[in-house]
């Protein structure tokens, strides 16, 4: 699916031949990032802004690789891991084939499938080794609380607790930000009644103007009345020196900058 879109939309990514071109290059960016996909770091840092440490990146990785070895190796038999296997390596090999750039959306679907096969591989060495259901439950319960805990205070509570972040995070080759995914709730009650606004960056634009369609107490310009905007929409990078400035407007809010014209 994702082939037959890219193209059919050549828009995209351009020329699908000088993206073939560039096959060697994004295999070695894939090589040198995948630790980064499979631990799911990058996927985390998405929401929070912050990646995972490098050993524990790495210990992730490789224990879901090993589980996932140990499902060929107890289930080789099985014609479906076979067949699961080639989808995997043909889904790869044709995204790294057809992509411009390494992006986390494209890699979803591997990865969840990676991980799917490492859960074989944990169920098919309790069915081999652990005999008792008893047993078997409470382990399966446990290993499920565990990961459900983990992402839950890993992830979801401090994502609703900062309402995301504006760090860049790593995608291999190249970095990504989180602002994209940071909470707007905040931003569109400041920006209520204070006039027309607009914003330079395409991403905040484009989620101030999604929710001016419902919302009739907001009003975002479009690029060819920017001049008219009262109010200007940054994003507050960690970063930048000086804080606020004086006719900023909501100079509370964490990540972004409402600057008077």
């Amino acid at each position: 699916m994702q082939f037959v879109v890219l193209a059919l939309y050549k828009e995209d990514q351009g020329d699908p031949g000088a993206v073939a071109e560039l096959f060697s290059e994004r295999a070695q960016a894939f090589k040198e990032a995948w630790m980064l996909y499979v631990s799911g770091s990058s996927y985390i840092a998405n929401y929070t802004g912050l990646e995972l440490t490098p050993p524990v990146t790495q210990i992730i990785s490789w224990i879901v690789i090993a589980l996932a070895m140990l499902a060929i190796v107890l289930l080789w038999r099985r014609k479906a891991i076979w067949l699961w296997i080639a989808g995997l390596m043909l889904h790869l090999g044709i995204l790294l084939y057809i992509i411009d750039r390494l992006n986390l959306r494209y890699f979803t679907m591997f990865v969840l499938g990676l991980w799917i096969l490492a859960g074989l591989g944990v169920g098919a060495v309790v069915e081999r080794f652990i005999k008792l259901t008893s047993v078997r439950t409470i382990l399966v319960i446990t290993l499920t609380v565990g990961l459900s805990a983990w992402t839950l205070f890993g992830v979801f509570i401090p994502f609703v607790k900062t309402g995301g972040s504006v760090n860049d995070f790593s995608l291999g080759n190249r970095t990504n930000t989180a602002a994209d995914l940071a909470d707007t709730r905040s931003l569109i009650r400041c920006l209520e009644d204070a006039g027309p606004v607009y914003s330079e960056n395409i991403h905040i634009w484009n989620r101030l103007q999604y929710v001016s369609h419902t919302n009739a107490k907001l009003t975002v310009l479009p690029e060819d009345d920017a001049k008219q905007a009262k109010w200007l929409v940054h994003y507050r990078r960690l970063e930048t020196p000086g804080g606020t400035a004086p006719g900023d407007l909501c100079p509370e809010l964490s990540h972004f900058r409402i600057v008077g014209i």
